[in-house]
């Protein structure tokens, strides 16, 4: 293994850094080199690398370390983030295609691949990177050469074996710790392909899987889908998984390793920290504890974790997470949850994490999570996902209903002057690509109206709904009733296409909590007339990989109507 501050200096030991597309040693360098050439001689604010394909950002990291430059990457490039940033940046590296900024920009070109490269000083910054913000502000945190270089050398240690010189695949971003380290870093200094490419669908990653296996780079949120997905295909045998970035539930990890005939290997940690541990669970044990990466130390503060680590930026201090553990005697831990989270609402005293723990086992729910709002931030409020019995009864009943049953839960432990004023309820609550649930998500969820479909003069009437491969099937019935339906043909009673597309907006909100941010409608065309009484389908089929919604309605006569909606490019 080259370590990180040599990868640059040394004999590389594979012609091929990565593929998809392929990019080999010598195009590496030549990339570094020409982001070199034009990068400010002295930078006094860090460099932006808002960039999408892993090779390039791991040549624009190159190029700011040789140049001495603070780079910053954030998960998170929407234009109101951006523009909070900007005040901070000298200029911003970027390989997206349109990206609004007033600092200078730079874009990918090639320079002279045999350039002189230098070693680089372990304790100069490599570059800083933003929290998720799941439990607030998120923060911006420095990472050093030596921190990533120890932190890559344990990975190594752990499972380089194991991994080999496989190809490297992910469903997780590279502009994040995990993805930075998992996908993108640690193959580099071991000279193993990654590809450029993240994937959306299990299918897509399998075939571009090769006979001897891969390394995949996953999370959670795409774990759990395919614990759902019993016809997924399997990975190749000799493949290694491994899954970070937020709680996997058990039943997904078990239903996992049933689907591709191997447990995840869950790796703990945060942005602040880098990796602490790591575990694999599998079918009729006991749910194992967490291992300390070697060389981490810990102990049990007050409940919480404290840890000593060599991937902090003060290593020989004690650093404490919000974590409350339970400690085993061999020297592993159990998480038990987060930190009190205790709130103060008028003169009471309430703790959000006991009212998250009281609802979770809530035969409704698979997440909730609840915050406050306001400008005085003292309105408690309620986000959860629904399970599917209970978002049918949502979408019959209405999100008032479903709102009180939870209250009822509430009402014998708080007052009611504690209990949740709003919520929201969506299919699934939404995650940024660290598969994490950040506040201002959350907050967002409550910026729009909640989705009424119970009501039978303005929705359909919904009889049932499925998950399918990709989307959602919704069967449905035109209400008599439906207000909509005089004045579009004169002769006859007619939904009109306006209203259909307006239902399929609704029904995408109450899937994922926010109403779709529309740019444009592709090939969208109505072939037959839905009528008052008609009973319909409806399949939405969510194409992440190019940010639209497909959708087509069909009905008594065959098919009512089709197309895609884009969505807004960020």
């Amino acid at each position: 293994m080259i370590p990180l501050s040599l990868c640059l200096t040394e004999s590389y030991p594979a012609q091929r850094v990565s593929l998809e597309p392929d990019t080999t040693w010598a195009a590496f360098r030549a990339e570094v080199a020409g982001f070199m050439d034009q990068l400010p001689p002295h930078a006094d604010h860090p460099i932006l690398l808002a960039v999408d394909q892993p090779t390039t950002f791991a040549a624009a990291l190159f190029a700011c370390l040789q140049r001495g430059l603070p780079a910053v990457a954030s998960t998170d490039l929407q234009p109101g983030t951006v523009a909070t940033l900007t005040p901070q940046l000298s200029a911003v590296v970027t390989d997206k295609p349109s990206f609004e900024t007033k600092r200078p920009m730079i874009r990918p070109r090639s320079g002279d691949p045999n350039r002189h490269f230098q070693p680089l000083n372990g304790n100069q910054t490599a570059l800083y990177l933003f929290t998720s913000g799941s439990s607030g502000t998120r923060k911006m945190i420095e990472k050093k050469v030596c921190q990533l270089e120890a932190e890559i050398a344990t990975l190594q240690k752990l499972w380089g074996s194991a991994a080999g010189n496989r190809l490297r695949l992910a469903t997780v971003s590279h502009r994040h710790i995990y993805g930075l380290l998992f996908r993108l870093l640690w193959p580099l200094c071991v000279g193993a392909p990654f590809s450029n490419r993240t994937y959306f669908f299990w299918e897509e990653l399998a075939a571009a899987s090769p006979p001897e296996g891969a390394v995949v780079v996953s999370s959670p949120t795409h774990l759990h889908h395919l614990g759902a997905a019993a016809t997924e295909p399997a990975l190749k045998p000799d493949s290694l998984l491994f899954s970070s970035g937020g709680p996997l539930a058990q039943a997904a990890a078990l239903a996992v390793a049933q689907n591709l005939g191997q447990a995840p290997i869950e790796v703990y940690g945060s942005t602040e920290t880098g990796g602490i541990g790591y575990r694999r669970r599998n079918a009729g044990e006991p749910e194992p504890c967490w291992t300390p990466f070697p060389g981490i130390e810990t102990r049990q503060d007050h409940g919480r974790l404290s840890i000593r680590s060599p991937f902090l930026n003060e290593p020989n201090n004690w650093f404490a997470t919000d974590d409350l553990v339970e400690r085993t005697k061999a020297g592993g831990f159990h998480l038990r949850g987060r930190g009190d989270r205790l709130v103060k609402i008028g003169e009471k005293r309430v703790s959000l994490n006991e009212i998250e723990q009281r609802l979770g086992n809530h035969e409704d729910l698979e997440k909730v999570k609840c915050l406050l709002l306001g400008e005085d931030r003292k309105q408690l409020v309620l986000a959860a996902a629904l399970k599917e019995a209970a978002y049918l009864r949502l979408l019959q009943e209405g999100p008032r209903q479903q709102h009180q049953r939870l209250k009822r839960v509430l009402q014998d432990f708080l007052e009611p002057a504690l209990l949740p004023k709003r919520g929201r309820y969506p299919r699934q609550l939404p995650m940024n690509s660290e598969s994490k649930t950040p506040q201002y998500l959350l907050e967002r969820l409550f910026a729009h109206e909640a989705v009424d479909a119970s009501k039978p003069e303005t929705m359909p009437i919904i009889t049932s709904t499925q998950p399918t491969e990709h989307g959602r099937q919704f069967t449905a019935r035109v209400p008599d009733q439906l207000i909509y339906l005089d004045g579009h043909f004169p002769q006859a009673a007619v939904v009109a296409g306006v209203v259909q597309i307006t239902w399929i907006v609704r029904l995408i909100q109450s899937l994922t909590g926010f109403p779709p941010d529309i740019s444009q409608m592709e090939a969208v065309k109505f072939r037959n007339l839905l009528k008052p009484g008609e009973p319909f389908t409806l399949d939405l089929i969510f194409d992440q990989g190019r940010s639209k919604w497909r959708f087509k309605i069909t009905g008594e006569s065959g098919l009512i109507s089709s197309g895609r909606l884009c969505l807004r490019q960020t």
